[in-house]
């Protein structure tokens, strides 16, 4: 290293960590968070110089960019000091006082990425492109490009590159010379970006250069420096893009190839505005050289929230399936929203690669479309009672998978399901001997995953860990001041600003509203909030939400519910006073809106919190209200979300602040028990998501002792995590200490010993491998015990046994597919048998009326199984209920017949058992049924091969099952289409309706059906995920595609069939992208030469095209061929110009 960046190195951090330096900064802080939250500056001795701060930012800022413009490896010298000046710099346009925001945003946008914080970047060239105009400026367009919106980037760029007029002055040349110049530097840089194009590097330099040189020769200091900052971030994001990193990978394999062009556009449905995944992060970068791309090691990947590790996930999917062609890949999450979540995130990329993602969630009900999804998937997403479910009945299924991810991996220690996950993944274990597992939490202590990857044959070294995060996190704790009513706000200290503590005054004050009674004429005086904490958590939720997202983390339901409607009293209280409402709280249009109207009505409570931009979370909410309710959070639909812990369970939200009211609950005893401290850290990680926020804060509410004596404990213990016991090690100990009999050891084991028995061949067999079967799961690495050990397997020997003895040998294989255990399955077999001649007629007559008999018969049986007990009551009639949900009633009607039970408990009754545990009794007793009447799968009647899905889904008609399950969210729409294919097709076959379904557009859908946004996108999106691409599933190459003749479709539409009329055979046609389509984001649209609207390349040729033309490949294209008539048949060939290179 050379003297001068030596001498630069230690002057900034010299600087950056001077205690005067952090004095000024601390308050900065302090004031500018204040001045969001309120407008009621509380009084305060701020003794900091803003000029003289200013000037000293700017200088270490200089510095750091000349180093970087000199060596990028300088950076790593001085991270944490550029991080200090990422702060600084964003606090001074929080604070707007003698500092103009947009520049301050962009002096904090660049330092965050000198200090490798790309999300921050991006997040605050997103604030700063807000505030400006869209007037193709050096500042615009250097926001574009901090925000990675690379191709609508590409599109202004081609704005700037004009000619200058004969009426230009010479200044007006010299700048839009300068501007052509950054252009074509943003157009060059951006080609390698979204393609690796390596040659455009040195050219991006030299217009950059150019452009530097230009403004500075016209004093345009702004513009000159900013460009000068842009340089300096060039070299850095080179090192550490996905092409320099993923370079060699790329070279061997065009499905990697494909998929960095993917990341590179951007993966959402709006790709203009979705951000480019064209970086690293260091966390993604340390996982890589921890031998992720090592196919034959087990990892266990620790992360904090955030962090990067769905696309660490990721791209050990996409190396496994480029590497292993017809091979599967399976990621298991053990939460319903987790999966959805998943689903949403790997859909449009896989989908774009020509693989097939699909999800399954549930318990054990046999559905017949789940094991034709299994079969097609190549990227599977379930449960793991699902997972378990395939592996009892259909493990021949997972004889493809090469890679199991198990997400979520500390719940091995739940006592309801860590028994079965444990047990279940000791028995992939032995079945896959050549599939490689990796294990994912953020919440695992170090004990923990060395434990985990002992059970897994893996070493110390298969550990992939990292601490960063990509957003800065605060704690900080919220108090009442008693001398001045006043809510302070103390910060705990941090890297970046040790001394923040020190400068935090108050942040909320009890308020007297002066509220007439309209009727009276009188006033009446009301303070809000008062100390008690239902309503400092609502009031804090109130101000914290000008600032963004924010959750209210409790306990307890009826914390959840008082809260939110604290709110709500607080948004009447404004409205009482006729002060200006945040525009959050006003009426608020959402897919849960419309749900929660449909399932509980317009006046119920949660109704009207959803009316007014509250929403609640919590366990016992419908599961599609829930859902809903997420991805309204996520597309920010919500400011406040008040929950219990059920979004602590995997669920990434846009969370900048989140609001601790509680973290004490009731046991069944009525005595407290405070939540664990990794459940605690796991809610806390959730504040800051990644380049939505640059940073998170926790604020935990404390109002008595107690409170602080548990916010001391959690913050003392972040980095203790508790010890991650397998639910078979608590066992162990129970049977150690004589707590735990041999048939209570049953009650637990039983169905997973049926399974043992199955895949084992017998008692026989079963014996003499179960000392070997838990010797390899995880209770034995986490016992020192011997003997302990020899008890739990001499548990399993003798449950097996008494099993053995009571079920006959022929049925173990159909009991064990059930997921019931022994006696459950036992008493439906003699139900059964009993009710034999009667059920052979239901089976010989299916209809809709017999149906409604069978059902009744069914509940009979049921009513005996300790698996169907509701997990919810109901206090009217089941099968009165069952009957009207089945035949297609209106929800809401259903729900309000029941007058003496609230609408939320039937709503969850409804969902519960007949969503789940109804659907799973059914396929359970038809599967018993169908062994002992000796009915192969082939005759069974649709109406009964179908009657759990029907169940589960509330609809009459197979047909109309088939709807919901291919994302048809509304039960009354299911039967509009269904009906629809019934009128046009002789056939009820369920692979002809799958085909007639996955070609109905989203135009077909808004004209023929009435369908309107939000849902007429998640339909549309719903059904195409249906399909694959075989033009990207056969890996078809670009050469045969231009050898092709394409179809033009769409033509009947908008009139468009006129313009086709007037074509002629070997006309241009121009083929350009339509990215203001809402319902296909790589629509291609097709024009004639005079630029008049044709129609669209079909969506398997656009989704091919798509990433080509998205990094700058253009294609020319002819008419091939024309039939005329009324609706004209016109096909196209196209060749690409010579800016192509095959990859």
């Amino acid at each position: 290293m050379s003297s001068i960046p030596k001498k630069w190195i230690e002057q900034i951090a010299s600087s950056s960590g001077d205690d005067d330096f952090q004095n000024d900064v601390a308050q900065i802080t302090s004031k500018s968070m204040l001045k969001e939250i309120t407008d009621d500056m509380p009084s305060y001795a701020w003794n900091y110089n803003e000029s003289v701060i200013i000037r000293n930012a700017t200088t270490l800022s200089l510095m750091i960019q000349n180093m970087a413009l000199e060596n990028p490896e300088h950076l790593k010298n001085i991270g944490q000091s550029t991080l200090r000046l990422a702060t600084l710099w964003e606090n001074l346009a929080r604070l707007h006082e003698k500092m103009d925001p947009v520049l301050a945003l962009m002096n904090s946008a660049v330092c965050y990425q000198l200090a490798g914080y790309q999300a921050n970047a991006t997040c605050l060239a997103r604030k700063a492109s807000k505030i400006m105009k869209n007037d193709n400026s050096t500042s615009y367009l250097s926001s574009l490009f901090l925000q990675r919106h690379f191709l609508q980037l590409r599109i202004q760029c081609q704005q700037c590159m004009q000619e200058p007029t004969e009426t230009d002055n010479e200044f007006e040349v010299i700048r839009k010379l300068g501007l052509a110049s950054l252009a074509d530097g943003y157009q060059n840089i951006t080609d390698y970006f979204l393609r690796g194009n390596e040659s455009s590097i040195e050219k991006a330099e030299k217009s950059f250069s150019n452009s530097e040189k230009l403004f500075s020769e016209l004093f345009m200091i702004e513009d000159s420096n900013l460009v000068r900052k842009i340089r300096s971030l060039v070299k850095p994001m080179i090192q550490t893009s996905t092409w320099k990193i993923l370079g060699d990978i790329k070279q061997e394999n065009l499905v990697w190839d494909r998929y960095l062009r993917l990341l590179a556009r951007g993966i959402g449905d709006d790709l203009l505005q979705s951000t480019s995944i064209s970086e690293i992060w260091p966390s993604q970068k340390n996982a890589i050289d921890s031998g992720l791309f090592n196919s034959n090691s087990n990892k266990v990947i620790k992360m904090p929230t955030s962090a990067g590790k769905t696309r660490i996930a990721e791209l050990a999917m996409v190396q496994m399936l480029a590497k292993n062609p017809g091979k599967k890949c399976i990621y298991v999450a053990p939460y319903r929203a987790l999966v959805s979540e998943l689903e949403d995130t790997f859909l449009n990329l896989f989908g774009d690669l020509g693989f097939r993602v699909s999800t399954i969630v549930g318990t054990y009900e046999q559905d017949p479309f789940e094991k034709k999804l299994i079969e097609d998937a190549d990227v599977l997403v379930l449960t793991p009672e699902k997972l378990d479910l395939v592996l009892r009945s259909h493990s021949e299924l997972l004889d493809d998978v090469k890679l199991f991810i198990l997400d979520e991996g500390h719940i091995i220690d739940d006592d309801k399901r860590g028994i079965k996950l444990e047990l279940l993944l000791t028995r992939l274990k032995r079945k896959l001997i050549n599939t490689r597992f990796i294990f994912i939490s953020a919440v695992l202590s170090e004990e923990t995953v060395q434990e985990y990857l002992l059970w897994f044959n893996g070493t110390a070294e298969d550990e992939i860990k990292s601490d960063w995060r990509p957003s800065i996190q605060q704690h900080a704790r919220f108090e009442w001041s008693s001398r001045k009513n006043t809510g302070l706000l103390r910060y705990e200290p941090r890297k970046e600003n040790k001394l923040i503590d020190n400068f935090v005054p108050g942040i909320i004050t009890h308020k007297k509203y002066r509220i007439k009674n309209k009727e009276s004429g009188r006033y009446r005086n009301t303070v809000f909030p008062t100390t008690a904490k239902t309503q400092t958590a609502a009031e804090l939720a109130y101000k914290f939400s000008d600032l963004g997202p924010v959750l209210v983390f409790t306990t307890q339901v009826n914390w959840v519910l008082s809260i939110a409607n604290l709110l709500l009293k607080r948004i009447e209280l404004t409205k009482d006073i006729e002060e200006q409402l945040p525009s959050h709280f006003q009426h608020n249009d959402s897919r849960s809106l419309t749900i929660s109207k449909e399932w509980l009505g317009n006046d119920h409570p949660i109704t009207q919190l959803l009316q007014n931009g509250i929403a609640i979370h919590h366990g016992r909410l419908p599961d599609i209200l829930r859902r809903s309710i997420e991805s309204d959070f996520r597309d920010k639909k919500f400011r406040v979300i008040v929950s219990t812990n059920t979004l602590a369970q995997g669920v990434n939200l846009p969370i900048k602040t989140i609001l601790i009211h509680s973290c004490r609950r009731r046991r069944m005893d009525n005595t407290q028990e405070m939540i664990s401290v990794s459940d605690y850290w796991n809610v806390a990680g959730r504040a800051g998501r990644a380049g939505q926020e640059t940073e998170g804060t926790t604020v935990h509410i404390i109002n008595t002792p107690e409170d602080q004596a548990d916010y001391s404990y959690y913050l003392s213990q972040r980095n203790k995590l508790e010890h991650v016991r397998s639910a078979l090690f608590q066992i162990l100990n129970d049977l150690a200490g004589e707590r735990l009999s041999i048939n209570s050891l049953r009650e637990k084991i039983d169905a997973e010993v049926l399974a043992l028995l199955m895949e084992e061949g017998g008692f026989d067999s079963l014996n003499k491998v179960i000392d070997e079967i838990i010797e390899s799961s995880l209770v034995n690495f986490q016992s020192k015990n011997t003997s302990e050990i020899k008890l739990l397997i001499q548990g399993f020997k003798t449950i097996s046994e008494k099993i053995s003895q009571e079920v006959p040998a022929e049925f173990i294989g159909v009991f064990s597919s059930t997921g019931l255990s022994s006696s459950s399955c036992l008493v439906l077999k003699n139900f059964i048998e009993l009710n034999s001649s009667t059920i052979k007629q239901f089976y010989n007559s299916p209809s809709v009326e017999n149906n409604l008999e069978f059902l009744s018969m069914i509940l009979d049986a049921l009513s005996e199984i300790i698996e169907m007990e509701p997990i919810s009551t109901f206090d009217g009639d089941v099968l009165d209920l069952l009957k009207k949900w089945i035949m297609g009633d209106d929800i809401n009607e259903l729900i309000s017949s029941v007058k003496s039970q609230d609408k939320t408990e039937i709503a969850k009754f409804i969902e519960e058992y007949f969503g789940y545990k109804l659907p799973w009794g059914i396929s359970s007793f038809l599967q018993i049924a169908q062994k002992i009447f000796n009915i192969s799968e082939e005759k069974v009647p649709n109406e009964m091969r179908y009657l759990s899905s029907m169940v589960k889904y509330g609809v009459p008609t197979y047909e109309a099952s088939w709807c919901m399950m291919m994302g048809i969210p509304f039960r009354k729409l299911a039967l509009r289409i269904s009906s629809k294919y019934l009128s046009l097709s002789n056939e009820s076959e369920y692979s002809k309706f799958i085909e007639w379904i996955s070609n109905i557009d989203s135009e077909s859908l808004q004209k023929d059906f009435g369908i309107k946004s939000p849902f007429l996108e998640d339909i549309s999106n719903a059904l195409n995920r249906n399909g694959v691409n075989p033009l990207l599933k056969n890996k078809i190459k670009l050469e045969e595609i231009i050898e092709t003749p394409l179809s033009i479709t769409g033509i009947r539409f908008e009139n468009r069939y006129v313009v086709a009329n007037k074509i002629k055979e070997s006309e241009t046609v121009v083929l350009s992208r339509d990215y203001d389509n809402a319902y296909d984001r790589n629509a291609i649209k097709v024009f004639s030469s005079n630029k008049s609207e044709l129609g669209f390349l079909s969506r398997n040729v656009a989704q091919y095209l798509a990433p080509y033309l998205d990094c700058g490949i253009e294609f020319n294209a002819k008419v091939f061929s024309i039939i005329y008539k009324k609706i004209p048949e016109i096909e196209i060939k196209i060749n690409t110009l010579p800016n192509y290179s095959s990859p």
